[in-house]
């Protein structure tokens, strides 16, 4: 890794957050809604990211307040884009379906949000387990779906993960992680949250909200996802 930067950096684009990985190269993480990209290649400059050493745009999946300046920021970048195999199809439509609120707070973010991108074809397949120090960054990612059916965590061996939409944290503080507003697939989602319960990560960054320790994590969720059929979502993560 170059200089004295940290390791990964949070970039906040309204209440969805991207990230810069930092290596021998850089890797972008999430790209935002539609029509920030502008937005975030000045955040991208204010952190002192040269454009020329982002390797890769990495999709933690491909809803469109992730996943919507992906083509454009391809474009401009000249980077190739990653995604899980089972949300290519959602890129080449442009059409990336919002699952059902599983928070109250859900229904309205669903109701203003819109599932269009612009469509595009990603450049590489991400497979659990894939690697990513052909693009200049220590890690790999493993698929953690439930929220969707192809979302990723990415793990650095330094004791970091990204976990995109598999949980999110509390706008407000540090080491309140919650439910997602929306998932796919409840018990897979819980399977999900188990399996980052097992990484080996300390700190876990989220596509909404602010990061936890993996402890409280722990502290939160280990009950809950004993029972991949709990689905009594009252009153436990607001």
């Amino acid at each position: 890794m170059k200089g004295n930067r940290p390791v990964i950096e949070p970039i906040a684009l309204g209440f969805v957050n991207a990230y810069i990985i930092h290596g021998e190269r850089d890797v972008l993480v999430d790209t935002g809604l539609p029509g920030m990209a502008d937005k975030l290649l000045d955040e991208l400059k204010k952190r002192n990211v040269s454009m020329q050493d982002i390797s890769l745009i990495l999709l933690t999946h491909g809803h469109s307040d992730h996943a919507g300046n992906a083509n454009e920021l391809r474009r401009r970048l000249h980077v190739p884009v990653a995604i899980h195999a089972l949300e290519v199809e959602w890129m080449r439509r442009g059409l990336a379906p919002i699952p059902r609120p599983i928070r109250p707070i859900g229904h309205l973010i669903k109701a203003i949000t819109k599932p269009n991108i612009e469509p595009f074809e990603p450049d590489i397949l991400l497979e659990a387990g894939m690697a990513l120090s052909p693009y200049g960054i220590a890690g790999q990612v493993i698929h953690t779906p439930g929220h969707s059916p192809g979302s990723i965590t990415f793990l650095h061996p330094e004791g970091i993960g990204i976990a995109g939409d598999v949980l999110a944290g509390s706008l407000w503080r540090e080491n309140h992680p919650l439910y997602p507003f929306f998932a796919d697939d409840v018990p897979l989602l819980h399977q999900s949250i188990a399996k980052l319960l097992r990484a080996s990560v300390q700190r876990v960054y989220f596509g909404h909200g602010r990061p936890s320790s993996l402890q409280e994590v722990q502290r939160r969720f280990a009950a809950r996802v004993a029972s991949v059929n709990d689905l009594a979502f009252s009153g436990q993560h607001s």
